[in-house]
């Protein structure tokens, strides 16, 4: 979907829109736009394979030849990882969301066959039914995390070791379980920004308002330590959260606020149900957004590969040997880069650090004010300047323009006393240094 504005107070004409992705035009398009109309044109297309897509759009108008291209990039992971790790039975609702579908590597281990040190290489693991956890678990989870994964932890229902859970999720800087409230409720709204739901959802309020959420019979309160970086996809009636997640090392970390069994609720049985996991299950690929401009303030978040010590990466722009060297930090597990003023060039930028091929991509865009065409009347830059008297309005044609200028400022003059008070600064010092010699 590509939005397009007629700056101008014209009608556009037909523009003829194309789409190219990794150097081969992918789809076509056109558009015509009255003065100040914006327009949207959706261009479809298919991917010829996986891993990171280069793309740029572009509009010919020759009279306008800036601001054209927009380009941007992102990634198509082969398949997503996902492991469910129950203390005993399996949860089947799990086992439906995953276990037949193509992009997902589906796996199943229990307590009896778990080998906590391979944990690392999973995408997703859905911590499902543990009345408590571990030391060999609370670790093989803790370098899973450390590396990227996401860890979702679906609680028992009553059942629970409280303080082996919290010793572990605060190690980790997540929020944790408190005690179990076994009054009824139901999920009172959805965050429908929210990475787990973005997209899912109707853009019509009304549907939104309309829809049924699930109800909710028992659940454990989550306690949110404050400063933490968190988001609440789900949240009961009375505002608590009832999926909460946290960074945590590189990945992230979703609690689920009761076991997903009919005793506690029917939210296994909604429709948000299917969405919310799979999602989970591809928030290690999730790199951040398609494109920025360039000067912006706001650090890129390079999620899906942690940085540490002496890894500066470096940005090249693609089709050219110029490399940049970014402004960097790292952040809760999150690797920040920031912009700003360093890319002078428009294109997409190939992130590189030492021992590593490609990281990612991060495609840059010029700010588009330049884009709007509209300019101040005499009459109010007149008033501009009657408010601002630093500020003149000089009428003249392009050859004297110079003269007008030098004309209408006193800095006609000003070289003269510039140049009289530097002789009186010249002599007081040969005095002094006569004055010095004589001592």
């Amino acid at each position: 979907m590509v939005q397009l504005q007629n700056h101008g107070e014209e009608p556009s004409g037909e523009l003829p829109v194309s789409l190219m992705l990794n150097g081969i035009q992918k789809a076509v398009g056109g558009v015509s736009m009255d003065g100040g109309e914006k327009k949207t044109l959706s261009l479809s297309y298919l991917h010829a394979g996986k891993g990171w897509q280069l793309g740029q759009v572009s509009i010919s108008d020759a009279e306008t030849p800036f601001d054209n291209t927009l380009f941007f990039s992102y990634e198509i992971a082969e398949r997503a990882s996902v492991l469910q790790l129950a203390e005993k039975d399996m949860n089947p609702y799990v086992r439906a969301v995953f276990g037949m579908d193509s992009l997902i590597e589906y796996s199943e281990m229990n307590q009896s066959d778990v080998q906590y040190q391979n944990l690392r290489g999973f995408d997703l693991i859905i911590l499902c039914g543990w009345g408590s956890i571990p030391g060999g678990l609370a670790d093989g989870l803790s370098k899973a995390l450390a590396e990227g994964s996401t860890l979702a932890i679906i609680p028992p229902a009553g059942n629970i070791d409280l303080r082996s859970y919290q010793s572990f999720l605060q190690a980790q800087g997540s929020g944790w379980y408190q005690a179990e409230d076994t009054t009824d409720s139901e999920i009172g709204a959805i965050n429908y920004g929210n990475l787990l739901f973005k997209g899912v959802f109707s853009d019509n309020r009304n549907q939104q308002e309309n829809i049924k959420l699930p109800v909710i019979k028992r659940h454990y309160k989550i306690e949110v330590p404050s400063g933490k970086v968190r988001d609440f996809p789900l949240v009961l009636r009375d505002g608590s959260p009832y999926v909460a997640g946290f960074l945590s090392g590189g990945g992230k970390i979703f609690l689920i606020g009761s076991s997903i069994q009919d005793e506690s609720g029917n939210f296994h049985r909604h429709g948000i149900f299917v969405p919310s996991f799979f999602r989970m299950a591809f928030q290690r690929q999730i790199f951040t957004e398609i494109s920025v401009n360039s000067g912006r303030r706001e650090p890129f978040m390079l999620r899906s590969k942690v940085l540490q010590g002496d890894q500066m990466p470096k940005m090249i722009l693609e089709g050219s040997k110029e490399a940049i060297i970014p402004v960097t930090q790292f952040s809760e597990g999150i690797t920040k880069i920031f912009i700003e003023n360093h890319i002078k060039r428009s294109g997409h930028y190939r992130l590189s650090a030492p021992g590593e091929d490609t990281l990612g991509y991060i495609s840059v865009n010029y700010e588009r004010a330049e884009s709007d065409q509209r300019y101040l009347s005499k009459e109010d830059l007149e008033a501009f300047c009657d408010k601002n008297p630093s500020f003149k309005i000089i009428e003249a044609s392009a050859g004297s323009i110079g003269k007008k200028v030098r004309e209408g400022s006193s800095s006609g003059s000003d070289w003269k006393i510039f140049l009289f008070f530097s002789l009186i600064f010249l002599f007081f010092e040969l005095l002094l240094q006569k004055t010095q010699k004589l001592r």
